[in-house]
């Protein structure tokens, strides 16, 4: 291994680990967008769940 070698793939190994700012800024990235599709989905179940109780106890 050259010493360019061992630079690139040291690079490499900095740039995608999650120790390194990068590295835990892209995960900290993906956790986010994650977080919101979940509570996006989760605001949708709960408007249907609403909408549905709504319905029914109106017709009561």
């Amino acid at each position: 291994m050259t010493e360019l070698e061992r630079k690139m793939f040291f690079m490499h190994q900095v740039k995608w680990h999650p120790c390194s700012p990068d590295g835990a800024q892209k995960q900290i990235k993906s956790k986010l967008s994650n977080i919101r599709m979940e509570s996006k989905k989760n605001f949708e179940l709960a408007k249907a769940v609403l909408k549905i109780w709504w319905t029914q106890n109106l017709q009561v």
